[in-house]
């Protein structure tokens, strides 16, 4: 799945570079910035947990941007701009690559709570989450 999502983030620098040029300094477009620096410092490091918060905070970022392409009048006069937007929302991981890991998921999900959710089924109605996502939980 990175090298998916490294393409993603870096049509998301072209993107927050055209944006800056035709905008000017705007508060998405630096953070953006900063955040694409701390994903590539991460991944130079080989620092998954870093590399995890910068990405969900890349996210982010790219939703802050199509919200400001779409209301401020520079960003949205720009066609090369919107083609950007467009590319950059249609770069997410294929479903050849995340699926297989979402079924994956599932299977340990099954497989690490079968005795317990078959008790917890029994005494008290209990049934385990559909997914299981392997993350850290961030102290916001």
């Amino acid at each position: 799945m990175l090298p998916e999502l490294n393409l993603r983030y870096e049509k998301l620098g072209s993107t927050l570079e055209l944006a800056q040029a035709i905008g000017g300094e705007r508060q998405v477009v630096s953070e953006g910035q900063k955040a694409l620096k701390i994903y590539t410092k991460a991944k130079a490091d080989k620092d998954e947990r870093k590399q995890l918060e910068s990405a969900r905070e890349l996210e982010n970022i790219i939703g802050r941007l199509r919200a400001s392409t779409l209301s401020s009048p520079k960003l949205s006069a720009s066609e090369e701009l919107r083609v950007l937007m467009d590319e950059l929302e249609t770069s997410v991981p294929s479903s050849s690559v995340t699926k297989p890991y979402q079924n994956a998921v599932k299977d340990f999900e099954q497989a690490r709570t079968s005795w317990r959710l078959f008790i917890s089924a029994v005494i008290g109605g209990y049934s385990a989450p559909s997914q299981l996502e392997f993350s850290q939980k961030t102290n916001s």
